[in-house]
């Protein structure tokens, strides 16, 4: 199963985003996909802050991002 998560999407977003995405990871099933959508260098900021390797999930590098006001 592939699952897909918009990481610049909701409140406090990416740090909460990817804290639940690591979470989520680690209560779903092993053979569960988890990708991540958003702006890759955040994202792997992230990853980092939380010791969390980035080979864990799929990465979809998304150059723009449309914010609540758009």
């Amino acid at each position: 199963m592939r699952i897909g998560i918009d990481i610049m999407g909701g409140d406090y977003a990416p740090h909460k985003t990817v804290h639940g995405a690591i979470l989520a990871l680690n209560e779903l099933p092993k053979d569960t996909t988890v990708v991540l959508f958003g702006k890759e260098s955040q994202i792997l900021a992230e990853l980092k802050q939380h010791s969390v390797s980035a080979d864990k999930f799929e990465i979809i590098d998304c150059y723009e991002v449309i914010d609540m006001g758009e």
